[in-house]
């Protein structure tokens, strides 16, 4: 789904397959009770079951910001008796609330979620850690800011199988404001 600006009010299903929503000049949002889903799902035939892994779920907004309010949910883990879970890919010229619940969680013995986050603006290195943690997504983290630091605290942890963190913001000059990684806590 395209447009000039994207307002989701609803839920959106792709089973196992990809969804894709862009907004080419204004704001991506996906507010208070919509879910997008491309969770992984499991078949039985007779008395074998199947898995089809989680797809995915990319947002866009080329010029404005991707915003995920409180109370939406994104969708993309492996189905619940196995399979990988899918990806999650954000990209904002703007800012990037994920304000709404992430689920990249996958069953015992299956890869968790994969999480890629490119914004123009300030990235909450603290807060991305929380939700990754809470919503399962264990396979891959890659991150980068277009404004401000990428700071994870201390006490704060990235745990994924693969983490890529880039900070650019600034004018490529020297700035302890911007265009740095800092690392108190552990990846």
């Amino acid at each position: 789904l395209s447009g000039g600006s994207l307002a989701v009010s609803t839920d959106l299903e792709a089973p196992a397959g990809n969804l894709s929503l862009k907004a080419g000049s204004g704001d991506l949002d996906v507010n208070a009770g919509a879910t997008l889903d491309t969770a992984g799902i499991n078949k039985t035939f007779f008395d074998t079951t199947t898995y089809a892994t989680g797809g995915t779920l990319s947002l866009a907004a080329s010029r404005g910001s991707v915003n995920l309010q409180p109370g939406s949910a994104a969708s993309f883990g492996g189905a619940g008796q196995g399979g990988d879970a899918g990806s999650l890919d954000i990209q904002a010229g703007g800012s990037v609330l994920l304000g709404g619940r992430l689920d990249g969680h996958a069953a015992a013995g299956y890869k968790g979620g994969i999480f890629s986050l490119d914004s123009g603006g300030v990235v909450d290195l603290d807060a991305i850690a929380a939700l990754s943690q809470a919503g399962g997504i264990t396979g891959a983290l890659s991150i980068s800011s277009g404004a401000g630091n990428l700071k994870l605290s201390a006490g704060q942890s990235l745990k994924a199988g693969n983490v890529y963190l880039a900070a650019n913001g600034g004018s490529g000059l020297p700035s302890a404001a911007d265009g740095n990684v800092e690392i108190d806590g552990s990846i």
